[in-house]
């Protein structure tokens, strides 16, 4: 069986201008089978879709009476099948590991698919390579990261692609004008190059309050740097901060794993509670 890998590298080193032997020896597959797949759809294109199992589903015996009510009691919809499947095997013991993880994660999301909270309905942007950037501050001190003792009350930077996701981050001590400027410049350093688009929120340091029509637009320093690098702004209008982009993610962490496991704090269980041991290593 020959893979979509090995179908495009023999392409791509026959594009190198590599002979045919050569190409499908670097591929992993014989000559007469280079010829074969030399053009064409890929070998995924011309499978067809099952509607079967092909093999007995392993939570078959804890769905409705274990993993239902945490589901049904999310209402959120923040809890993830890793949080699940922790919860399932402490109730359950060894029967459930993370060789299963993939199948419940499918599970559940039909599952939310078809009962879960309502979605919000948008419709996907599109990032050209190299148009968009975003930059954003994030509080970290909530990370609970301490230094010799002493918990340091600082911000994280961001800098994100929005196609790629490429992202440069630096500490900053407030949202201030001269940590921006510092942070996009580094930013922009590291990467090599400068993206055609910047997007922000209303940042304090790069804005100010319109009085006359309560809006908001940017300072005339930030706009000088913007028009040194030779950018555009756009920004998000206020109320709307999911919309910035890749930056305003929460860090994930402890205390986003502690957040959801308190979501299984008031589900029911179809196992009276016990005492669980854990492992020191854990």
């Amino acid at each position: 069986m020959v893979s979509d890998a090995q179908v495009r590298l023999l392409r791509q080193k026959r594009m190198e201008g590599k002979t045919q032997e050569a190409a499908a020896a670097a591929a992993g597959m014989s000559v007469r089978t280079a010829r074969t797949w030399a053009r064409g759809p890929l070998p995924a294109a011309g499978k067809t879709p099952r509607s079967w199992r092909t093999r007995p589903d392993p939570f078959a015996a804890v769905w409705e009476q274990d993993i239902v009510p945490l589901l049904t009691a999310d209402d959120a919809g923040v809890l993830e099948a890793t949080t699940v499947l922790d919860v399932v095997a402490e109730r359950h013991g060894t029967r459930y590991g993370p060789s299963q993880l993939r199948t419940l994660q499918r599970r559940v999301r039909d599952w939310r698919a078809l009962h879960g909270p309502g979605q919000e309905v948008y419709f996907e942007q599109v990032h050209p390579p190299g148009r968009e950037a975003a930059v954003d501050f994030t509080h970290a001190s909530e990370l609970g990261v301490t230094i010799a003792g002493t918990l340091p009350r600082h911000l994280l930077f961001q800098f994100v692609l929005s196609a790629s996701g490429w992202r440069w981050v630096a500490i900053a001590f407030g949202e201030t004008f001269e940590a921006l400027v510092a942070g996009l410049q580094g930013a922009l350093w590291a990467l090599g190059g400068v993206p055609a688009v910047l997007r922000s929120d209303n940042l304090s340091a790069a804005t100010h309050e319109l009085k006359r029509s309560g809006g908001r637009a940017l300072t005339t320093r930030f706009a000088a740097v913007l028009d040194h690098y030779g950018m555009a702004s756009t920004r998000i209008r206020p109320g709307e901060g999911t919309k910035t982009g890749w930056p305003s993610r929460p860090i994930t962490g402890p205390r986003s794993r502690s957040r959801k496991r308190s979501c299984c704090a008031g589900a029911p269980s179809s196992r009276p509670s016990r005492p669980t041991r854990r492992s020191s290593t854990r």
